[in-house]
């Protein structure tokens, strides 16, 4: 009986549902395979799509510094094409790798460049989640103040706020307001 290959598609799909389900090994391979069949095809932007993925899977995975190798390309290739939007998913994933590997200058400033792109596309959840993700290695650095203006920020923009993010939202306004910010 002849068995067909699997495309490049078919492999990200396996791996999707794999990563959905928690197998993250099998994620891996299978993103990984239907990387490299991208890029025989040479289809630049599922390339970085799939490096953004397997990025992810590798922290999952407590590989920081194989989603760091990675990732360091995908932020680049999606300005080049001009998709905005998963260039700043990838300058967020390049972020996590960077933070994950004790770079944190360096993430600090990639998280910036993440939250100032989601911001111009007017994505509001997601810049907030970049800058809570920001808001969290600044008070990790002992940046407090930092930390608590880049908090305010994300919650302000966001569009519908949990009772738990309202009070943190309304503590943070009378914070740094008190301090004259």
């Amino acid at each position: 009986m002849k068995t067909e290959a699997l495309t490049p598609s078919d492999l990200e799909k396996k791996a999707i549902s794999a990563y959905r389900k928690g197998h993250l090994e099998e994620a891996l391979n299978n993103f990984t395979a239907a990387k490299h069949g991208y890029e025989i095809q040479t289809n630049q932007v599922k390339i970085a799509e799939m490096a953004n993925s397997l990025c992810v899977v590798h922290l999952q995975m407590n590989q920081p510094e194989d989603a760091l190798q990675i990732v360091q390309e995908t932020p680049a290739i999606f300005i080049h094409i001009g998709d905005q939007e998963r260039a700043a998913m990838a300058y967020g994933n390049l972020a996590s790798a960077l933070e994950a590997c004790g770079q944190l200058d360096k993430a600090e400033e990639t998280y910036k460049q993440a939250a100032d792109i989601f911001e111009r596309l007017g994505d509001a959840d997601n810049r907030a989640l970049t800058l809570q993700s920001l808001s969290q290695l600044q008070l990790r650095r002992g940046h407090s103040l930092e930390a608590a203006s880049s908090m305010q920020a994300g919650l302000q923009g966001k569009t519908h706020h949990s009772l738990k993010e309202s009070i943190l939202q309304r503590l943070l306004n009378t914070l740094l307001h008190k301090l004259g910010f």
